[in-house]
């Protein structure tokens, strides 16, 4: 009786795996084609523009990316001083020292 219940309860699993695995033919995700369909009808200054935007995006990106050294010394010694442990206060000054960090 209890292999019974375990056996119906993995073809139960089985199937719902199998449902949310499926997807509808219709999903097709064209984005990609769009985008590159739309990037060969541009004309040379649209994709000098965008590829500068695209350009200043990443530049913004990797910059706020970076670790402020002076404020994550300060603000690890500060921390630890405080009692707390060293690898909270590396987690909790890196993420605050991020330039370009705006808070949570």
């Amino acid at each position: 009786m209890t292999s019974t219940k375990v056996l119906a309860t993995l073809l139960v699993f089985i199937a719902i795996l199998v449902v949310a695995q499926a997807k509808p033919k219709d999903s097709h995700d064209h984005s990609k084609e769009t985008h590159e369909e739309h990037k060969a009808h541009e004309t040379p200054e649209e994709h000098a523009a965008h590829a500068a935007q695209e350009e200043a995006q990443a530049s913004q990106e990797a910059q706020a990316g970076q670790l402020d050294e002076k404020c994550y010394n300060g603000c690890e010694k500060t921390c630890v001083d405080e009692g707390n442990a060293r690898s909270f206060c590396m987690l909790k000054c890196e993420k605050e020292c991020l330039k370009g960090y705006t808070g949570s």
